[in-house]
């Protein structure tokens, strides 16, 4: 067999050489030898803007007119995508990136990639050149050997080390040489017979990397819902045939909305318990499986065609799932994943999991459990437990991702794993290729399936054909309202169309603080908005900035999405970023004390999903940088110290009731056994203003540390609130206390899907 390349330099007919790899364009994808590397397609449109530009910088704007032509998307999908590209492609042999950043302006090709074969490949003109000439010289050894052989040998008392034939030929003479021509034209017929096997598996591997690997495509999209609802991010959408259940909220009140895959709404289920969700369906007989995923300690209700419904006796936790043949419940309670038989008995636990977790799936044969853990901030994985044996296998080790995913689903032949990346600021729904071997064809069985325009993507579901696929999408975005007294609410004069997760006021007037939703970013700005500059550094998550009492510095909560949350500390001109904590101990939020010479914070157990080591309350010394736990403090966070020093308030892990610590007494009290989302002080110091979390009694309330009083402030059954979970809540210099309320939109998405 012949190959022919129409050639002219370094580039041939649709292909541009780079390094080791070849970038073909027709179809468009990457090579290295014979090797395709598996890259998705916008990952693929990247390299190619790159490579045509032959070293030269291309703009970010170039890619995001090119590559996200049809989407609205920031800064974090090039970057991700440039990281995955540097993945694929490996190092240059100096230790380089085969793409260099070039500071504010863009992205290039390294000058030392730019030759192809210049990164420890040998050329294929050099290796031509090279089997030539060793063939030439073989040649020329060969025929001195042979006549060397024919004749007597010189300097017979010196060992004779040129050839072992020649040693044979002189221990046996003269007649030997025949056996020694027939043993050379054996090691020759060997010799090319090895050489062929290698050609033809060679051919055969060429043949087989030029095979193309189908990967799954999004095939066109369409919107299902439109109307506005609020439908619940958080919890899996419900599958069954030709319609959809999903979990919406009106007035603070639950609902299961069924609706076809039209999006025509048929009707609303109430839930039939406080708070109650719907978790699962179960078809013989036709039952709907409610829970609170909230509360462990919360029966599983289970809602039948009629409309009667009833508790599943003994049977208890944060979410149920129903296996394929509906003979087993699986149940996560806790840090426990239980297996139960349908009617709730036979309980048993399967295996203890690494964190709280939530979302469990089964696989459609029924073998595995996957589900995923948090580990109290964004930090989430997904797990693959074997039902067999319990045995737990963490998914997408060593993947940029490994600690920003959650939520899969099935397609219903088991060869694909729909799930979500959330990085806190956006979320995308990407695949996993599960057939059996594949990773003999592809390095990279993972892809990203969805992105943008929408700012999150949750709750994946693939239709039992496995030709759709089924999203929710959410804009979001949020309004600052000002909260008074009573069941009304006034917008507070802020800057407009600020969507910020919290704000602070400093305690001189002249500045506020906030967090952006959904970008997470930390900024300062005049209160009229203006003055505005970017605090947080870039790709850092951020949160309840708080500020110093001479209004000069600001502490808040950091993180790089998937990893823990830590204390940072800047200034208020910028010029000054640090960080005071590490990512040794997942640090809560910070407190300035009334001299701002301190600082208190406890760990993060939001939603109870720490629940591993000590857990207490730190003051730190921020000049001599000395830590000590605060006495009295054990087993409490959510620390808030009171502006004019005398309390310290904070939360009880895992029942969450409101402590405060007089100073000047040294004793702890309990204000409320209510369970507290999020508290903080107003700027007199006379009152801690608290949300509760979501049930009969949702609302905001005032406690008073002088007299111990607590009533409801404002009852929040209405609020549409929205933020980062866990909601926070802010104040202003007058003392009203200020939510985010939801000003986006979640609406059910279609996508017409092609899994090979």
């Amino acid at each position: 067999m012949t190959l022919i390349w129409m050639a002219k330099g370094n580039k041939m007919k649709n292909l541009e050489r780079f390094g080791p790899f070849s970038l073909e364009r027709s179809p468009l994808r990457l090579r290295r030898d014979f090797e395709i590397i598996s890259l998705t397609t916008r990952q693929l449109e990247t390299l190619e803007l790159i490579v045509n530009a032959h070293g030269r910088i291309v703009p970010k704007e170039k890619f995001f007119e090119v590559v996200w032509k049809d989407a609205i998307v920031e800064d974090g999908n090039l970057t991700q995508t440039i990281f995955l590209l540097r993945k694929a492609l490996g190092r240059l042999p100096d230790g380089g990136e085969f793409i260099e950043t070039v500071s504010r302006q863009g992205y290039r090709l390294a000058p030392t990639a730019l030759v192809p074969n210049s990164v420890g490949y040998t050329s294929s003109e050099a290796t031509k050149t090279e089997a030539t000439s060793s063939e030439a010289t073989n040649t020329e050894a060969t025929s001195i050997e042979a006549d060397q052989l024919s004749k007597p040998a010189v300097n017979e008392g010196r060992e004779d080390v040129r050839s072992p034939f020649a040693t044979i030929l002189k221990q046996e003479g003269a007649g030997a040489y025949s056996d020694v021509k027939v043993l050379l034209t054996r090691e020759r017929l060997l010799l090319t017979l090895i050489i062929g096997l290698l050609v033809c598996l060679g051919l055969a591997g060429w043949n087989l990397g030029h095979v193309s690997i189908p990967h799954p495509t999004i095939l066109r999209s369409v919107g299902v819902t439109n109307d506005g609802m609020q439908k619940s991010i958080h919890l899996p959408l419900l599958l069954n045939g030709d319609y959809l259940y999903v979990n919406e909220t009106i007035d603070n009140l639950n609902y299961l909305a069924l609706y076809n895959t039209d999006g025509e709404r048929i009707m609303r289920i109430p839930s039939p318990t406080t708070g109650g969700r719907g978790l699962s369906i179960m078809h013989e007989p036709y039952r709907l499986l409610f829970g609170v995923p909230w509360d462990s300690a919360s029966p599983f209700t289970v809602l039948s065609a009629s409309g009667g419904a009833s508790h599943i006796d003994g049977l208890s936790g944060r979410t149920i799932a129903v296996s394929p043949d509906e003979k087993t419940l699986a149940v996560i309670k806790g840090r426990q994943l239980l297996l139960a038989d349908q009617a709730g008995g036979s309980l048993r636990t399967l295996a203890m999991l690494p964190n709280v977790a939530y979302w469990p799936e089964w696989s459609p044969d029924g073998k595995h459990i996957r589900l995923t853990t948090w580990a109290g901030d964004y930090r989430q994985s997904l797990w693959d437990i074997n039902v067999a044996n319990g045995s737990l296998t963490p998914l997408l080790v060593g993947s940029p991702h490994e600690h920003t995913v959650c939520c899969g689903s099935w397609s219903s032949d088991g060869k694909y794993f729909i799930y979500v990346v959330d990085e806190g600021y956006r979320s995308s729904l990407w695949i996993r290729d599960e057939r059996p071997n594949i990773k003999l064809l592809i390095k990279e069985t993972e892809q990203e399936l969805v992105s943008g325009p929408v700012d999150f993507w949750n709750a994946p579901i693939i239709s039992h054909d496995n030709k759709r696929l089924y999203a929710i999408g959410h804009e979001a975005r949020g309004e600052l309202i000002r909260l008074s007294r009573g069941e009304g609410g006034s917008v507070q004069s802020l800057p407009e169309d600020l969507s910020a997760d919290t704000v602070t006021f400093s305690r001189d007037g002249h500045w506020i603080a906030y967090t952006l939703f959904p970008g997470g970013s930390l900024w300062r700005s005049r209160p009229d908005g203006s003055d505005k500059l970017q605090l947080s550094r870039p790709g850092r998550m951020t949160r309840a900035p708080q500020w110093s009492p001479d209004s000069t510095n600001l502490v808040y909560q950091c993180a790089i999405p998937g990893e823990t949350w830590q204390i940072c500390e800047a200034s208020v001109d910028g010029l000054s970023v640090s960080n005071l904590t590490t990512a040794a101990q997942a640090s809560g939020i910070a407190t300035f004390s009334p001299h701002g010479d301190k600082v208190a914070y406890g760990q993060d157990v939001e939603r109870g999903f720490q629940s591993q080591g000590d857990i207490f309350i730190t003051i730190r010394d921020l000049k001599s940088g000395q830590q000590e736990k605060l006495s009295g403090s054990e087993g409490l966070s959510n620390a808030r110290w009171s502006p004019d020093g005398r309390y310290m308030a904070a939360t009880a892990a895992g029942t969450q009731a409101l402590m405060l610590l007089d100073f000047q007494t040294g004793h702890w009290s309990k204000l409320t056994d209510q369970s507290v989302n999020d508290l903080i002080w107003s700027p007199d110091s006379k009152t801690v203003f608290f949300d509760t979390r979501q049930g009969a009694d949702n609302g905001i309330f005032a406690a008073y540390p002088s007299t111990g009083k607590v009533e409801k402030y404002f009852d929040a059954k209405k609020l549409r609130r929205t933020g980062f979970p866990p909601w926070r809540l802010s104040v202003t210099p007058d003392g009203a206390p200020v939510v985010l309320q939801q000003a986006g939109t979640s609406e059910v998405y279609r996508f017409d899907i092609d899994l090979p």
